[in-house]
């Protein structure tokens, strides 16, 4: 008897089949049922079959992914897959990965599946007779060491001792981890240039490949760590030679030209320092992670060695304050309409972040931030933002998914001479007196700024400022300076671990009291809850 298992998410469709035709009349036994992948590698497990008719769209893990591992795992079985009209793509991508035809499910008639399983069935039993089916009772263990294998490596990343007692008690590591020097290898797929509803399939080829190179150099166990991020551990000790740092990145800088060559995508790689010891591992892994992150300000295709980063801590501090006030003037400049004052801060403010690579997360922050006022101030004037590159709720993800500065610095340059514009067709344009003031404002806004200072530094008495300051922005004098603290506040609750108290001083407020009461009337929050609710809503995006 030929076995089979029949795989499909709808039971309909199982029963359907199982009574289309006398099976056992025609010599074949129905051994199991399933309505994933998943499931039906579990029945595989208990029953080999020989053949396997598949769905292909099914919740959970779908017919490609369960064609993929069977192929992987037990290539002495047929696949036969189940479509419907409108899933030819994924037929095509089935057949690529080795199914050896395909039905239409709501036409199958019982003759020709009854010709279509004798058929496979005689190819399934020469391909049978010439492979070493010795093997067999070995699969289950090979895949058990696999499996435990990846997964102790994961737990090893992640800081859990359980994975360093996994390796240790069933000695399943190709090296010894506590005696030779190691390194770990993160290789990250970047989504640019990447055809779009492949992902899973590059994640495969891009696994594969990397084990493959790495191999040709080493020993090295590979697993899929997140999503497009793929962790290799690799032994520094080939037979009686011992290699460098400088072979691994030699090796990786050629995957990267293969997979570039042969998948047409990119990769970028971190690598650390060499290590001994299964309880260095998540350091390495942290060093590498560091090493692979240096890409969002290069290009992708690059290799990245954790030995070659100087951090150079020289007048840090000054470094970073001096981002934030390129940020701040930055800011003033978009306020006031200046476009050209705005192009020259905006090309020193990228230069600087290309210079001291601060962290992405704070890259993004600042990216985030420029163009959330943008939204604001076209809210503010009431102009139309759908003709600029910018959708307001879709601020945040927008920015995440930037890979590169030099993509991010493209996106928010566009955004910001399309504002520019908008501003220009509105004829929306401050006169001198107020232009001046709003920029000293939006420049010296902790200092003790009152409408009677005002009016002496442009000029024009205070009746006559009010007046017109409320003309020209919709706003009180008063309003507006409040409004501007509390920007420059909540900039500072974002993006700093600085207490309440401190913020309040650093934007002009002596008491820490009435600065919870107009942060609460601007923003209808606290700061304590602001940053909390902050904290949580980038927690849970990034999840």
């Amino acid at each position: 008897m030929t076995k089979v298992l029949i795989v499909d998410d709808e039971m309909l469709v199982r029963v359907g089949i199982k009574s289309l035709i006398d099976w056992e009349k025609h010599g074949f036994e129905i051994v199991g049922f399933a309505s994933d992948g998943k499931e039906a590698l579990d029945v595989i497990k208990k029953t080999l079959p020989d053949i396997i008719l598949t769905d292909i769209v099914m919740p959970g893990m779908d017919g490609i992914e369960l064609i993929r591992q069977v192929r992987s795992r037990y290539p002495f079985i047929s696949i036969l897959v189940l479509s419907c009209y409108n899933d030819f793509s994924y037929v095509k991508e089935a057949m690529k990965l080795g199914a050896e035809d395909y039905l239409l499910k709501l036409s199958i008639k019982p003759d020709e599946l009854v010709a279509l399983l004798k058929e496979t069935a005689i190819k399934n039993s020469k391909k049978q007779k010439n492979m070493n089916m010795s093997y067999l009772p070995a699969i289950y263990d090979t895949l058990i060491d696999e499996k435990q294998r990846a997964e102790a490596i994961c737990l090893l990343i992640a800081g859990n001792p359980e994975g360093k007692k996994i390796l240790r008690e069933q000695n399943i590591m190709d090296f010894d981890m506590d005696t030779v020097e190691s390194a770990v290898v993160v290789i990250k797929m970047h989504k640019k240039g990447q055809p779009d509803g492949s992902r899973r399939v590059l994640e495969d080829s891009v696994m594969n490949l990397a084990a493959n190179v790495l191999k040709e150099i080493t020993k090295v166990h590979i697993v899929k760590y997140r999503d497009s991020e793929f962790v290799a551990i690799t032994s520094l000790r080939c037979g009686k030679n011992h290699l460098s740092i400088e072979d691994i990145e030699e090796s990786c800088r050629d995957l990267t030209n293969r997979i570039s060559n042969v998948l047409n995508i990119f990769i970028s790689i971190g690598i650390s320092d060499a290590f001994i010891g299964l309880d260095n591992v998540k350091n390495a892994y942290r060093n590498a992670s560091i090493a692979v992150s240096m890409s969002f300000f290069r290009s992708p295709g690059c290799v990245f060695s954790y030995r070659t980063l100087h951090s150079d801590n020289t007048n840090s501090n000054k470094k970073y304050d001096r981002l934030k006030e390129l940020e701040g003037r930055l800011y003033s400049r978009i306020r006031s309409i200046d476009y050209n004052s705005t192009k020259k801060l905006f090309e020193e403010l990228f230069s600087l972040i290309n210079r001291i690579k601060p962290s992405i997360d704070n890259c993004k922050q600042i990216i985030l931030s420029l163009a959330g006022v943008v939204c604001d101030l076209l809210e503010e004037r009431g102009v139309n933002i759908n003709s600029i590159p910018i959708q307001k709720e879709m601020l945040y993800s927008t920015v995440s998914d930037i890979e590169f500065i030099s993509d991010g610095k493209e996106w928010l340059e566009s955004i910001l001479n399309g504002y520019f514009e908008k501003i220009k067709d509105a004829g929306v344009q401050y006169r001198p007196e107020i232009k001046k003031l709003i920029d000293y404002i939006h420049e010296n806004y902790p200092e003790d700024i009152t409408l009677s200072w005002a009016s002496n530094y442009v000029n024009i008495s205070e009746n006559h400022l009010s007046s017109l300051f409320k003309k020209e922005t919709g706003k009180n004098f008063i309003k507006y300076l409040e409004e501007c603290r509390i920007d420059k506040a909540a900039i500072l609750l974002r993006e700093t671990n600085l207490p309440s108290y401190e913020i309040a001083i650093r934007v002009g407020y002596d008491n820490i009291n009435y600065f919870g009461r107009v942060f609460k009337k601007v923003t209808g929050k606290s700061p304590r809850k602001y940053r909390g609710d902050y904290r949580r809503f980038v927690q849970e995006k990034s999840e």
